[in-house]
């Protein structure tokens, strides 16, 4: 009786304890990617935007070219190199 006792509690233990160890996963693996999916998911202003057909009002399509004209016409005029002033002469002396 005391034999089967005994071997009884070590087939439950040899069962029991792999399910109690570790997969080999850190947590690190187990987190991986879960920020960037955040990140993805508090961008998003209105998830159901795709089921909605009407259409958006906001600004007419001219005045929205217009600012996207003056907006595109600000990268073409390139700004005038910075000039350095490099003074010859002797400081404090007036001349």
């Amino acid at each position: 009786m005391r034999r089967l006792l005994c071997l009884s509690a070590c087939v439950i233990a040899i069962t029991a304890l792999p399910g109690a160890c570790t997969t080999g996963m850190s947590r690190l693996d187990a987190d991986y990617g879960k920020s960037y999916k955040q990140a993805l998911v508090n961008q998003v202003l209105d998830p159901d935007a795709s089921m909605h057909l009407e259409p958006v009002y906001g600004m007419n399509g001219i005045a929205a070219g217009i600012v996207m004209d003056k907006y595109y016409k600000g990268f073409e005029r390139a700004n005038p190199p910075p000039t350095y002033m490099i003074p010859i002469g002797r400081a404090g002396t007036g001349q």
